[in-house]
């Protein structure tokens, strides 16, 4: 339960850098893990867990929405006493027929970004190969 509310506190930074720490990771799966273990059972866990998507769907973090989604489609299909998980799906399908209507792919956007970041520090600068003469 802990797991869940630090998750949610680490969302609920708006931080760009653990939300792609969270996709490239896949750190979802745990947490769906633990939901689908859960049960039907309507205990803290389960508040937890849906308090979560909740906040994700409520602020439209699209750079989440996207790979949850994605990879946890039969499950939120699954799941009917909420529309949370119904509502996430709309919101993914609603950005990716966006997407498709203006030509872009965010996925494959977000892929060459992260790409291009961590290529940064493979370049290695020609001022530390130089020798520097006194």
């Amino acid at each position: 339960l802990e797991a869940v509310t630090f998750f949610r506190k680490v969302i609920g930074t708006n931080d760009d850098f653990y939300h792609r720490h969270i996709v490239k990771n896949n750190l979802f799966a745990p947490i769906f893990k633990l939901f689908v273990r859960n049960g039907p059972r309507y205990n803290l866990i389960n508040s937890a867990v849906l308090e979560l998507l909740e906040y994700i769907k409520k602020e439209r973090i699209l750079r989440l929405i996207r790979p949850l989604v994605a990879n946890h489609l039969d499950l939120l299909k699954s799941v009917s006493y909420v529309d949370t998980f119904s509502q996430l799906i709309a919101l993914y399908e609603r950005d990716k027929a966006s997407n498709k209507n203006n030509g872009t792919d965010v996925e494959e956007e977000e892929n060459t970004k992260e790409g291009d970041e961590s290529s940064y520090f493979d370049d290695s600068d020609s001022e530390d190969t130089e020798s520097v003469s006194p």
